[in-house]
């Protein structure tokens, strides 16, 4: 059966934190004078402060831990309930591990106790849109870019939730808006060259997908559009070149269902034999002679 043609669009998720690490300051800002502590005694130990809590889900959420940094982050707020940060960054974890429902609640629960806080609405986004609710996710990018308006990656994963909803213009529109904040951002420039692609806005697909590969030639998605691209435009042979790219760049990569497909492009150009032969010893290489 001929492969059905497949894209993908890379959804940039990113998940936004609060601070830098770097800016220790910002972390305690919301924590006026020293932690309670009990007093030390033969019967009696010291509680561990709130703070120390956050800063031990902190480490165990960048090491991969993300169980162990939600209990962290759940003691600090049993500790420091009314922390937005602290129900930030849980949110954020139960994110990660795939819990929207619970990510909802601690992000909603954050912008209860801090409405403007800029990080918790992009986060919301990011939630809203895995739960596939576009609308509300819109809504809470554009209110995390009314305070915080120079956060490509917002606007960059509203461009995404604006692709999602098939509004390409906006999409485009938000993209270019990143990409003015973050130049060098490869998922905002393929995603940017891929919805010109589907507007059928060629020169312009390939300006972006080219500028994809000045970053990084290695990128086997933006080879595989390319060649979709020159296909469209009658170029054959440029085609065959980008979906021989593509094709051993999959297969490096371990995705050797998109190499296939790659290769099926290649063939259906009909302009280099030696790069179709050359793929197709890469996808089927001869057993070593025993």
């Amino acid at each position: 059966m001929k492969r059905q043609k497949l894209f993908i669009i890379v959804i940039l998720i990113v998940v936004v934190v609060c601070a830098q690490r770097a800016h220790t300051a910002q972390r305690t800002s919301s924590i006026p004078g020293a932690p309670e502590q009990i007093p030390a005694s033969p019967d009696k130990l010291i509680v561990i402060p709130a703070e120390e809590w956050y800063n031990k889900g902190d480490a165990a959420f960048t090491a991969g831990d993300y169980t162990n940094a939600i209990e962290c982050f759940k003691k600090a707020i049993t500790l420091q309930p009314n922390n937005a940060d602290y129900h930030l960054y849980l949110g954020i974890v139960y994110g990660v591990k795939d819990m929207p429902d619970e990510s909802l609640r601690e992000l909603k629960t954050a912008l209860e106790i801090n409405p403007d806080h800029a990080d918790a609405h992009a986060n919301l986004g990011i939630t809203y849109y895995k739960k596939g609710m576009f609308d509300e996710a819109i809504a809470a990018y554009k209110k995390a870019l009314a305070i915080t308006p120079t956060n490509g990656s917002t606007h960059s994963n509203l461009g995404i939730a604006y692709y999602k909803k098939g509004m390409l213009d906006e999409a485009i529109a938000a993209y270019k808006k990143a990409l003015t904040i973050d130049p060098s951002s490869l998922d905002t420039h393929y995603n940017l060259g891929f919805t010109y692609y589907k507007k059928k806005m060629y020169d312009e697909s390939m300006a972006a997908l080219k500028k994809v590969l000045e970053l990084n030639s290695k990128h086997a998605m933006a080879h595989n559009v390319l060649g979709t691209v020159y296909r469209d435009k009658g170029q054959t042979s440029l085609a065959a070149d980008h979906f021989y790219q593509a094709g051993v760049l999959f297969l490096t990569q371990g995705n050797r269902e998109r190499a296939l497909e790659a290769y099926d492009h290649l063939k259906q150009t009909k302009s280099k034999a030696e790069l179709e032969r050359a793929l197709y010893k890469e996808l089927y290489p001869t057993p070593n002679a025993q």
